[in-house]
């Protein structure tokens, strides 16, 4: 395993980079470091990919493991692996310094195409989601980019408790352009989002605003919604420009309607939006029969019916393949750590963890599609098929 490690930070040096980001880090606290910023830069990392629920058991992996002290060096003065040495280290840390570092990564995924997506009418988009969690007694909203195999931070602020999740997510809008959800299209969120002021501030950003809600009391829907009562015939439903679907999705063995009217207002709002119905009807399992009614609020009035549909079902990957991953790694929803710039560092080293973690298991991957064009038995094949079993491992296989 220790060879695998030492595989995957020259390949991460290789892609990433990762030495010259970490430089940039810096221990904020008064006095001399006791770990190297790179050290524990690394150590969220490997807690991570090596799936270790704990701090605590990362600092014994530090303490017995023989090589562990040449993955991470400590800094001379510090004990290696302390009780004490991570969750000292990581207080004082400048987080957006860490955001600065966590999003050249991203944007160099970006760049390989990761985040590069098709909705099934082969319209291209970038999508990112805002969500918030609370990670073990410590509030965060978390801004994540929505690869098809990738899902990635890009930002991440504290909030003092539930209830206080809009504040936070203002400080993450208007800082938008300092990270790379600059390079995205659409931004989905839940009902908690129709805000006003995030439709009028958004869109200058050239991020498109996508809302699923039930709230039916919203302005822009009760105008919608009379418009569809209304839409009994095929004549009504030209007169006022509405797009009605009606589709079955096999995958989640639901049946669906959905009614979309453009053009909407909204007071205070300086643009119209896009307003969407969505009714589904369950075909199987225990909610069979069952009808279930949603609504979506959009900025983006070029999208259709479908497009607006399949873009509300991407954002539960914020909650399944980010918050609900990585608390399965590393514990991140456990509350031992009470120190909440403590938490708010590691959060950002753990889910830079979780991202190379997704990209080797997505290496591997394309190295076995690679070997298996031409499967004539060589050294090179061999030596392919070793450094992929390797990085395999590595990923949980």
């Amino acid at each position: 395993m220790n060879l695998n490690l030492f595989k995957l930070k020259q390949r991460c040096e290789e892609v990433f980079n990762l030495s010259v980001l970490f430089s940039t880090q810096k221990d904020g606290r008064s006095g001399e470091s006791i770990i190297q910023t790179s050290s524990l830069c690394w150590a969220g990392i490997f807690q991570c990919i090596l799936g270790m629920k704990s701090v605590k058991a990362l600092e014994e992996w530090m303490k017995t493991n023989p090589l562990a002290h040449k993955l991470l060096p400590a800094h001379k003065k510090a004990t290696p692996g302390s009780d004490s040495t991570i969750l000292s280290a990581a207080k004082g840390w400048d987080t957006d310094k860490l955001q600065w570092m966590v999003n050249k990564v991203v944007i160099k995924l970006k760049e390989l195409g990761y985040f590069n997506r098709r909705l099934l009418t082969g319209r291209k988009v970038r999508v990112c989601a805002l969500d918030g969690s609370c990670f073990g007694n410590h509030w965060m909203a978390v801004l994540s980019a929505l690869g098809e195999k990738i899902t990635a931070p890009l930002d991440i602020v504290r909030y003092n408790k539930k209830g206080k999740e809009i504040p936070a997510a203002r400080k993450i809008l208007k800082r938008l352009n300092k990270t790379a959800a600059k390079y995205f299209t659409h931004c989905v969120v839940d009902g908690l989002y129709s805000v006003k002021e995030f439709m009028n501030e958004v869109p200058e950003t050239g991020l498109q605003w996508v809302v699923k809600t039930s709230q039916k009391n919203l302005c822009p829907i009760r105008w919608a919604k009379k418009i569809f009562d209304d839409c009994s015939t095929l004549k009504k439903l030209r007169e006022y420009n509405v797009e009605l679907v009606e589709a079955g999705d096999l995958k989640r063995k639901i049946d669906y309607r959905i009614w979309l009217v453009k053009k909407v207002p909204w007071e205070e709002v300086k643009r119209t939006l896009s307003v969407a119905k969505v009714q589904l009807t369950h075909r199987a399992g225990k909610k069979k029969g069952m009808e279930e009614t949603f609504w979506i609020i959009s900025t983006d009035e070029e999208l259709t019916a479908v497009e607006l549909r399949e873009l509300v079902l991407w954002r539960w990957g914020i909650e399944n393949n980010l918050f609900r991953e990585l608390n399965q790694r590393v514990g991140s929803k456990t509350k031992y750590i009470k120190n909440g710039a403590t938490k708010h560092t590691l959060m950002w080293l753990w889910m830079l963890g979780w991202v190379i973690f997704q990209w080797i298991r997505i290496e591997f991957d394309e190295t076995i599609q690679k070997l298996s064009a031409n499967i004539r038995i060589t050294k090179r094949w061999i030596t392919e098929m070793l450094k992929a079993h390797s990085y395999f491992k590595l990923a949980g296989g």
